[in-house]
């Protein structure tokens, strides 16, 4: 969607042609389960760590945005979810475990 936007003051920082990303919002929910928006998959589905397994799971989405989408159906709370999607091998069935990040 394309938004026209006119401001009143001048601000020296904005230059002619200058384009933003806005959101918008819609709708709000409170106290709800969600995930990042990065780790759901195409077709709704998502990665779980399940007793050292990757599943695939299809969850029901709810409001998103870029960030985070809320989870109607599909997944428990406290359920590991997979955000590393854009390794090779992370995919259903490969045995994973987690890692705690190294003390420096």
């Amino acid at each position: 969607m394309e938004i026209e936007v006119e401001l009143d003051a001048h601000d020296e920082r904005l230059l002619p042609g200058t384009s933003a990303d806005v959101e918008i919002i819609l709708r709000v929910r409170e106290d709800v389960l969600r995930v990042p928006t990065a780790a759901i998959m195409e077709g709704n589905k998502t990665l779980v760590l399940d007793d050292g397994e990757l599943v695939e799971r299809e969850l029901t989405p709810g409001l998103r945005n870029w960030d985070f989408t809320e989870v109607v159906s599909g997944l428990e709370e406290g359920e590991l979810v997979v955000t590393s999607l854009d390794r090779e091998e992370v995919e259903a069935g490969a045995r994973a475990e987690i890692s705690e990040d190294e003390e420096d």
